[in-house]
């Protein structure tokens, strides 16, 4: 059986509404026989609201208590986006960020993962297909809960597919990367692949810039996708191409 990785992002999941569509996502996933990881990001603008209620407490809003009241948005997501899937007839199992073994290194809000519970992902999808784990919050070397930095589930999603194997799929409120924000700029094209040189250069803005240099340093590719498979691009050793251009080298080195 083989193995994905499905981020669905914050813009994706704007409420409890949307979660029709991220069922029919992680569906189109497993009708493949696929083992599918789902990263989860918190609902529409609710990681900004936990961080103003922080701030109207103590204006710094620094430390671990900022980051335990931050990590409830991706908890309270990700454990809907279980109850959806059971409600639909896909068994999931939920792994908090301590239970997947999702360990950090670096200040509390903005922190690196350095390491996975392999043993205990490899022991759930022994029993059940779907995998479901909050994005954006990990446990620090003492056990504290951290962040990963603003859009850090990114970072959660490429580090899963890296170290337990699989395709990445980064679901956005954007078809693809572009060479310029398409909101703003009507000849903004959409990229089919693309290096993670190029993604680094203009793809901060729809992808975490630490996931980019992690999915970099790591050769390891991914896809930029909006829901109902439309467009996207693949981000990895691949040449630039646009859409509506005609491959001409495959595979390149970066």
């Amino acid at each position: 059986m083989s193995r994905c990785v499905l981020k669905l992002g914050s813009s994706v999941l704007g409420g409890v509404a949307d979660l029709a569509t991220a069922t029919t996502e992680i569906a189109r996933s497993f009708a493949g026989r696929t083992e599918v990881i789902v990263v989860v990001s918190a609902f529409g603008d609710t990681t900004d609201r936990l961080f103003a209620r922080a701030r109207e407490v103590d204006g710094a809003a620094r430390g671990e208590a900022v980051a335990r009241l931050v990590a409830t948005g991706e908890s309270e997501a990700a454990a809907l986006v279980t109850l959806a899937l059971g409600a639909a007839g896909i068994p999931a199992a939920l792994l908090d960020p301590a239970e997947a073994g999702l360990r950090t290194r670096g200040p509390s809000l903005d922190g690196e993962l350095v390491g996975c519970d392999r043993a205990r992902f490899e022991r759930e999808f022994a029993r059940t297909p779907v995998v479901v784990v909050p994005g954006y919050v990990g446990r620090g070397a003492c056990g504290e809960t951290t962040l990963l930095g603003r859009g850090g589930s990114d970072f959660t999603a490429l580090f899963l597919a890296g170290r337990l194997g699989g395709h990445c799929t980064l679901l956005k409120d954007t078809d693809g990367l572009y060479t310029a924000d398409p909101r703003g700029d009507r000849a903004a094209r959409r990229f089919v692949t693309a290096s993670w040189a190029t993604a680094l250069a203009i793809g901060g803005g729809v992808v975490q810039e630490k996931a980019l240099h992690f999915a970099a340093a790591s050769r390891l590719e991914f896809a930029i996708a909006a829901p109902g498979g439309r467009g996207g691009t693949r981000i990895g050793a691949l040449e630039d191409r646009l859409a509506g251009e005609v491959p001409t080298a495959g595979r390149v080195r970066a």
